[in-house]
């Protein structure tokens, strides 16, 4: 029975009643939005293989955290990846008066 980051993401935010952000989904979700000029940068972005801009994806993020299901607590997915985004995200967390109180590595042995 193999139990991946996506197994256990689930088990967290069930049992912890938190809500799952990850960024490869709100990108996705944004994407789709064939209404708003971000959804169309977005959607271009990533049909030519392109790094969305750390920005877009803040953006993205800020305005998920201000959901209801994220009351009580959030799990990233996927974010943050690099040093820049990590010093963004928690300008915007400060901003929000929230934190991280944990902060979860998955390695997983390829070699099976």
């Amino acid at each position: 029975n193999l139990q991946g980051k996506g197994t256990q993401s689930t088990r967290l935010t069930e049992r912890y009643k938190i809500c799952q952000l990850s960024t490869g989904d709100l990108l996705r979700q944004a994407a789709h939005d064939q209404s708003s000029s971000e959804g169309q940068r977005i959607r271009k972005t990533m049909e030519a293989g392109g790094l969305v801009d750390d920005d877009i994806v803040l953006s993205l993020i800020d305005k998920n955290l201000n959901k209801p299901e994220c009351k009580n607590g959030f799990l990233f997915d996927g974010f943050p990846r690099t040093i820049n985004q990590g010093e963004k995200l928690e300008e915007l967390l400060e901003s929000k008066q929230k934190r991280l109180d944990a902060v979860i590595e998955y390695a997983v042995c390829i070699s099976i």
